[in-house]
């Protein structure tokens, strides 16, 4: 949980996924991000050894009185984030899930009103972290489940994807400091256990959501013979494939049993004998732990700087002050190294305003967390919930910027004002608790 060793451990793993270039398109390895990454992280390691950071544990009266101010900040938000859900459930008559399920042409990114809908995301995602935390450390335990539950159940009526996966790492980051503060050997292997479960059905989830019925084979890729339209994969079967332009897409197919695997189309010929041995369902998680970090190593010679933070900043912005200015809305300048792939790390701001400069991101990323874990080892609630938003950014900095992101920033201010609020009320009955105390010995 250490957010120097998580750091370290995640870009491992994606430097090294991304190292094995098994797409088609990819770029080369970059020494130079790497060595970028590499001296941020070392810089910031410095600085915490050379300043340190000594917390002294939380008393549980103080802990006790922490609770309850952030439960009584939890109900409010939980409220508000029900009254918004039905304010635009009644303005735009449906909900995603349902659209979906009926064929409906709207999707998620249709419902909503432009910028309240980002800060009722934020609530969100607060009263399910906090619900959550609450269950984990049973404390008013029936009501949290219930606050929990309703807040799941949102995020799957409004097919948010991307809330409840964020939610899981919240939480479960959240699990991890608490009852596995000492992680032992077993625990270790609990976790990769886990953790290749989700990767193989994350897989076997991108299968089933794709139909090989509207998916076009790519021309460009030099592992397909157009002619025969071959592909090295025993599970799969081709059809047939015609030079014709007239071709229709349906005819440049591959199928897979259970859905359509759209990535062995990009494997690289060189390594197409890795998924005789590996489920190509894997392929699902490679793509998006190492797409990030291919466009991000597609432009890093190819940005043109201005030295001003305006990608940098962009997401902390509301959509609607763009779109009353008439601005497009852009986060960074990047070209894309492949359309499939439209994320490109939590760098790409950055390094689109900064160039190679861009990465001491990591400087600040790290030692804020830093901070915040430390402040969690205390035992103070309304750190570690702060904690686990910033673990999540971590985890998911790979892919996306979720640091400077006004609905996530908003989520973090919103538990720190609940749980600032209640250290002052503690210290506060802690010093007239003092002055009794002395009046009492002066009689």
């Amino acid at each position: 949980m250490n957010p120097f060793l998580s750091f370290a451990g995640i870009w491992s793993l994606v430097f090294s996924l991304h190292y094995f270039h098994i797409l088609y398109f990819y770029e080369d390895f970059s020494w130079k991000a790497l060595y970028s990454i590499i001296s941020g992280y070392i810089a910031a390691l410095l600085i915490t050894r050379v300043f340190g950071w000594n917390t002294a544990l939380m008393t549980s009266d103080a802990r006790e009185d922490q609770l309850r101010q952030i439960r009584a900040f939890l109900i409010f938000a939980f409220f508000i984030v029900l009254a918004i859900f039905f304010f635009e459930l009644a303005i735009f008559k449906g909900l995603p899930l349902l659209w979906l399920l009926t064929g409906d042409s709207r999707t998620y990114a249709d419902f909503g009103i432009t910028s309240l809908h980002g800060f009722f995301n934020a609530l969100l995602l607060f009263v399910a972290t906090v619900a959550g935390g609450f269950v984990i450390i049973q404390f008013d335990t029936r009501r949290s489940a219930i606050i929990l539950g309703i807040a799941v159940l949102l995020m799957v009526v409004l097919y948010s994807r991307a809330m409840i996966f964020i939610t899981l790492i919240q939480l479960g980051s959240v699990a991890l400091f608490i009852l596995f503060r000492k992680m032992r050997t077993k625990h270790y292997l609990y976790s990769m256990a886990i953790v290749i479960f989700l990767m193989f059905g994350f897989g076997v989830m991108g299968n089933l959501r794709l139909d090989c019925s509207d998916v076009a084979l790519p021309k460009d890729n030099p592992i397909v013979d157009t002619k025969t339209a071959s592909l090295p994969f025993k599970s799969r079967k081709a059809l047939a494939v015609s030079d014709d332009s007239s071709t229709s897409p349906n005819d440049m197919l591959a199928f897979t049993s259970g859905g359509c695997n759209v990535y062995t189309f990009m494997v690289d010929n060189r390594r197409a004998d890795l998924f005789r041995f590996i489920p190509s369902e894997f392929l699902w998680f490679y793509a998006y732990s190492t797409g990030g970090l291919n466009n991000l190593i597609f432009n890093l010679e190819k940005a043109d700087q201005n030295y001003t933070p305006r990608y940098t900043l962009a997401k902390l912005i509301p959509t609607a002050a763009y779109k009353y200015l008439n601005i497009e809305k852009k986060y960074d300048n990047f070209t894309l190294a492949h359309p499939a792939f439209t994320v490109s790390t939590a760098y790409a701001g950055v390094v689109s305003d900064f160039g190679y400069f861009g990465f001491s991101f990591t400087i600040p990323l790290l030692l804020i967390s830093f901070a915040f874990y430390k402040k969690a080892i205390s035992g103070s609630f309304s750190h570690i919930i702060i904690y686990s938003m910033l673990f999540q950014s971590i985890i998911l900095s790979p892919f996306i910027d979720t640091v400077l992101y006004s609905t996530f920033l908003l989520q973090m201010a919103l538990v720190y004002i609940a749980g600032s609020k209640a250290m002052r009320m503690s210290a506060i009955k802690h010093r007239y608790a003092q002055i009794i105390s002395n009046e009492r010995n002066q009689r």
